[in-house]
């Protein structure tokens, strides 16, 4: 199991990044690697320089977005063309728009399947993070891996249209204050520089990283990477990913527009 020195990481965290190790060393590996090694070193000056801590943590997710991006850019994913990942407001994006499909999926309810988790099994000699549904009914009890994993398609109500995640997107910045989506991605997209920049009122002082800090980003890095081990390892273009990349962009176009003036 991969030695990382961090102290967050439970057993479960290693294994995830096992399995990000073990893929081949392209851009969006070197973007995870990245991410690990911002967070190790974020808990290594967490004591000495508080602030430049929040900063590498804060970096660490955002070099786990753009593994992610990248990702999708290289299994060539249609519309992965229009994806930025050196884009602040795309790559602060990633993390809430996980969370925003993960609520929507949480209210799904699918015929036979009594619950859907997250599992690591052997695909053609390798092991691979996949869907584990849990089955119901005269199966209850057995689990069904589909692979890959996510080459399945959803629909709502009787028009039968993509999911739309908007509005799952705008519930999980709510809690955070922000209930303009725009706001709240140019707000995060600043906060390093918040951390270290003087502003009118002076430079912000920490005389420690706030209680929580580091685990939570550490929290946000995992879930980014466990998403993108989803697709990432996969040839095949998957129907959930592309619905979901295009409805990413669907977000983001239309937030571009709202920030460009007329």
């Amino acid at each position: 199991m991969t030695d990382i020195p961090l102290p967050t990481l439970t057993a479960e965290d290693r294994r995830i990044v096992d399995l990000m190790r073990a893929e081949r060393n392209d851009w969006a590996r070197q973007c995870f690697d990245a991410a690990m090694t911002h967070l190790v070193c974020a808990h290594r000056i967490a004591e000495i320089d508080p602030a430049m801590a929040m900063f590498r943590a804060i970096t660490a997710e955002e070099e786990a977005a753009t593994g992610l991006l990248r990702a999708l850019k290289l299994r060539q994913y249609p519309g992965s063309e229009s994806l930025l990942p050196r884009n602040h407001v795309h790559k602060a994006a990633v993390y809430p728009f996980l969370l925003a499909i993960a609520k929507h999926t949480s209210y799904l309810q699918m015929n036979g399947v009594d619950a859907i988790r997250l599992a690591i099994t052997d695909v053609e000699g390798r092991p691979r993070l996949v869907l584990a549904l849990v089955l119901n009914g005269e199966l209850q009890g057995q689990v069904a891996r589909p692979i890959p994993p996510l080459n399945l398609r959803y629909r709502e109500g009787d028009s039968q249209t993509p999911a739309d995640y908007r509005r799952y997107f705008l519930q999980v910045i709510g809690p955070t204050g922000y209930q303009d989506v725009l706001k709240y991605l140019e707000a995060k997209a600043n906060q390093r520089n918040l951390i270290l920049y003087a502003s009118p009122q002076g430079l912000p002082s920490f005389n420690a990283v706030p209680e929580g800090f580091l685990l939570g980003q550490k929290v946000r890095v995992l879930v980014i990477l466990k998403a993108a081990l989803l697709f990432w390892p996969y040839l095949e273009i998957q129907l959930f990913a592309e619905e979901a990349v295009r409805a990413f962009l669907g977000i983001t176009e239309r937030l571009q527009r709202e920030q460009s003036p007329e």
